[in-house]
């Protein structure tokens, strides 16, 4: 009887874990299906934009017409940004500005 009652309360709250993971997992996945070109001179931030650091610290530079391997993407208030990995392997975010980079799907 205490089985079946855990198991009563158990699956629906596996099923929704299990919900939500597939949707966070679908996010980084779809993230990660964009091509991104460096058009302009692109300074690498540490934290993301989009959760509006006091201070963000510059972490590397990706040069025109490196192409980056697109991590994450996440939204701020009037802008997109990207977590990148550029191909000296340095890691950051940066704020796209509708000239500083081309955005293609793969």
């Amino acid at each position: 009887m205490k089985i079946y009652r855990f198991i009563r309360v158990a699956l629906p709250v596996l099923i929704v874990l299990g919900f939500l993971f597939w949707l966070w997992w679908h996010d980084v996945v779809s993230d990660k299906t964009y091509k991104l070109e460096a058009l302009a001179l692109i300074t690498l931030l540490k934290d993301p934009p989009q959760n509006y650091p006091e201070i963000n610290v510059a972490m590397g530079q990706i040069l025109p017409g490196e192409t980056v391997k697109v991590l994450r993407m996440g939204y701020g208030k009037d802008f997109r940004a990207w977590l990148v990995m550029g191909s000296n392997k340095q890691e950051g975010w940066f704020i796209e500005d509708g000239k500083n980079v081309r955005v293609s799907k793969k």
